[in-house]
């Protein structure tokens, strides 16, 4: 087999390597997404935080499971896909960059599903935008020509950490969930529904054990921006 075909050959089974570990990702998106746009529908902004930290705590920790998998079997990983010794010499040299590109995916999992349910789909399409194309595409095309597959996934890994990059920065100092847990609020009820939440925090806050048990964090500057 020629140098060429290993290279290509190489290159689908990291490919594909990766696309195993995308649907684990895309697992715990749908495993956050919903529960935490319902707990803001329901104006407990102080527990759709919780949820998110401990959703992304939980990513990390299946990142570090699996790209500890990835890196102590690679040999046995590899021997599923081939058996010759270029393609497996070429896939494990490349297998560390798939170790932290599965790390860095498992988080930006979790803070996609975050911003999904906050209503920020539009900040998910303007940062994979700067990260894969206006960054990613020109870094691709330049370590691709220097150091051929090894480049490719050189150009993977860095598009994917300046995402991560952009996305913990707009979670930490741009997400504010009281703000997005009324337009939540807003969006999914009508005015009528919306007078009757009002009167139901408004009883609530009668009771700070309750309110704490269920993480209200309710007062009245919320209840006037409903």
């Amino acid at each position: 087999m020629d140098g060429d075909s290993a290279v290509q050959n190489a290159h689908l089974i990291l490919l594909n390597i990766c696309t195993i570990i995308n649907l684990l990702c895309v697992s715990i998106y749908t495993a956050v997404s919903f529960p935490l746009g319902t707990t803001l529908g329901a104006g407990k902004y102080v527990n759709a935080r919780k949820l998110s930290l401990t959703a992304l705590m939980v990513s990390v920790i299946f990142a570090v499971v699996v790209a500890l998998v990835l890196y102590y079997c690679k040999d046995l990983i590899v021997s599923f896909y081939t058996s010759n010794d270029a393609i497996k010499e070429l896939v494990k040299e490349n297998l560390y960059f798939t170790c932290i590109i599965t790390f860095i995916v498992f988080v930006i999992a979790g803070l996609n599903a975050t911003n999904v349910a906050c209503g920020h789909q539009m900040n998910v399409v303007v940062v994979n935008l700067i990260s894969s194309y206006i960054i990613g595409v020109p870094l691709d095309l330049y370590l691709t020509h220097e150091y051929k597959l090894t480049g490719i996934w050189i150009s993977t890994t860095l598009s994917v950490l300046i995402r991560l990059l952009l996305l913990l920065l707009m979670y930490f100092f741009y997400l504010n969930w009281k703000e997005v847990s009324i337009i939540a609020i807003n969006r999914s009820m009508k005015k009528e529904q919306r007078n009757s939440f009002v009167e139901s925090l408004r009883s609530s806050k009668m009771d700070n054990k309750i309110n704490n048990l269920l993480g209200v964090d309710y007062n009245d500057d919320f209840e006037e921006q409903l």
